[in-house]
């Protein structure tokens, strides 16, 4: 018997934050190869969807904090060997400082 909590009644993921996410992993396959010691960037934009009332909010953050992990691990190779060998990785906890809020721009 698993001891995850029920998710609430109404409570949805938004399509597009999974969108990105895939979108993410199927770019990281063309991407040039890294080695582990190697740094990985990528580039994104806020999208509206990712807005509460003017300011970026956290799981969207998230979102592309997970898309940067998963494009440093296709491109190293390490995506591949973690789901031959069944591996996760669940984030147990995790703690951002945020400097200045992502806001729209007029």
């Amino acid at each position: 018997m698993n001891n995850f909590p029920k998710p609430k009644k109404g409570h949805k993921t938004k399509p597009m934050r999974w969108i990105r996410l895939l979108g993410a992993l199927g770019k990281a396959k063309f991407r040039s190869k890294l080695k582990g010691s190697e740094v990985s960037t990528i580039s994104v934009r806020v999208w509206i969807t990712d807005i509460d009332v003017s300011v970026m909010n956290h799981a969207a953050m998230m979102t592309i904090f997970e898309m940067g992990r998963a494009d440093f691990m296709v491109r190293t190779n390490f995506f591949k060997i973690a789901t031959k060998n069944n591996w996760f990785f669940p984030n147990q906890a995790i703690s951002v400082q945020f400097y200045r809020p992502l806001k729209i721009t007029s």
